[in-house]
């Protein structure tokens, strides 16, 4: 059986271990001055270091090399030993001097799961440290850490690492193990390891059996490619929701996930925000698509729903200095009597255009309605409505929010954002359930 890539590339000193400069350095000047604290706890998310540097610390500290090993390095996964029984036999035995080294260290991973009376027999033992004990704390949830424990270790605090960083890293290992590549997909593994090394080196072992091409890397993992991941923005602009259904359908069919299909999307916008801030309310609205019990459904609702925030989207489409066009629609003529003071008048042809059919996405009137007034806006959330193209009608869910939404300036309110929003002034009527 072969070794799992993360594991064999592991990190095994302080100048291998990449992107955490602003720990590394520090640590370096302690080790040079043989000044170890009693306690040290590394938090950050998973994947970026923190139980490597938990252990090459152990090994530098006792002058050991990195491949031996010693009983007297004592690693405890607090996920599965973090009970009463592993209390009291961290506090026994912890007071023992090390047998060989100069220092007994224990690296306790995911710290935060051990249980109230493991924490209780830890934090004595940091109060009153034997002169011969060091420990090594990680966890991934540091706010779970009691703060006692928190205020006598020195914390330090690992980031997720930018894709740059991981796609080189990815590069040297595929290099090492002659693994034929095309850059293009080490970047795209590099982002789907959203900053951890370990998940991104897992994903490029799993791959590793062939040719890793960016096809390859969509196929495994059930991507959507980044032609339909910009054909599905475009439906989304031209609100063209059967587009956008036929899709979402295909990505399904070919083993996209919602969340999956999400998160690339989201990670997709990230780069067009900055210049486009509108989508950041769209990647509000993805993130709970992770939370939903139907997240394909989920999804293609946030979809088709969306469009710009009201007041941008319609500046954008209309200039301030260019008149709005006129509509190209048919033009009919009819005959309509006229009352004038000259009586050799008797008719005129008047030309009329049919009422235009307009569209809104209350969801937006309603979030830039909450801009003026929260309380107006959370009883339209509430209310059921309906649009015909002109006319908007509302019926408030109890007999207090009718009279509320009702008034005259409410009403003022809700004519004026979609006037102001979509350049068309509509006519509202409230009615009680």
């Amino acid at each position: 059986m072969s070794e799992a890539l993360y594991r064999k590339h592991r990190s095994r000193g302080l100048d291998e271990i990449i992107g955490q400069d602003h720990v590394t350095d520090i640590l370096k000047v302690v080790i040079k001055d043989k000044k170890p604290s009693h306690a040290y706890l590394f938090t950050g998310p998973r994947g970026v270091g923190k139980t490597s540097l938990a252990r090459i610390l152990a090994h530098e500290f006792n002058e050991l090399p990195y491949e031996k090993n010693s009983l007297d390095i004592i690693e405890i996964d607090a996920a599965s030993h973090g009970g009463v029984d592993d209390a009291r036999d961290l506090r026994d035995k912890a007071v023992i001097s090390p047998s060989e080294l100069k220092y007994k260290v224990y690296i306790i991973d995911e710290v935060h799961m051990l249980s109230r009376q493991a924490f209780d027999a830890l934090l004595k033992l940091i109060e009153e440290p034997p002169a011969h004990t060091i420990f090594i704390m990680a966890t991934t949830e540091v706010d779970k850490v009691p703060a006692t424990i928190k205020s006598r270790a020195h914390q330090y605090h690992l980031r997720l690492a930018p894709q740059e960083i991981i796609a080189k890293h990815l590069k040297n290992i595929a290099q090492k193990e002659s693994l034929a590549h095309e850059p293009e997909a080490l970047t795209l593994l590099a982002e789907l390891g959203a900053g951890s090394f370990r998940d991104a080196i897992s994903l490029l072992d799993q791959v590793s059996g062939e040719a890793i091409t960016v096809e390859t890397v969509e196929r495994v993992f059930g991507l959507t490619t980044q032609r339909q991941i910009d054909e599905i923005i475009s439906a989304m602009s031209e609100r063209n929701t059967e587009r956008l259904y036929e899709i979402l359908s295909a990505a399904r069919e070919r083993g996209s996930s919602g969340i999956g299909l999400a998160d690339q999307i989201i990670r997709h916008l990230e780069k067009l925000a900055p210049s486009e801030p509108r989508y950041f309310e769209l990647i509000d609205r993805l993130l709970d698509v992770r939370k939903s019990t139907a997240p394909n459904l989920k999804l293609m609702a946030i979809l088709a729903n969306w469009s710009a925030p009201v007041a941008a989207s319609l500046k954008s489409e209309t200039p301030k200095n260019e008149p709005a066009k006129k509509s190209e629609k048919k033009t009919e003529y009819k005959v309509v009597e006229e009352k004038v003071n000259d009586p050799a008048i008797s008719q005129k042809i008047e030309e009329t255009t049919p009422p235009a059919r307009h569209q809104i996405n209350w969801l937006d009137v309603v979030d830039e309605i909450a801009k003026t007034n929260p309380m107006v806006a959370t009883n339209l959330r509430k209310s059921e409505h309906a649009f015909d193209g002109n006319k908007l009608t509302i019926t408030p869910a109890t007999s207090l929010t009718y009279k509320t939404t009702n008034s005259a300036k409410n009403l003022k309110l809700i004519v004026e954002t979609i006037r102001d929003g979509y350049g068309f002034t509509p006519e509202v009527e409230i009615l009680e359930k």
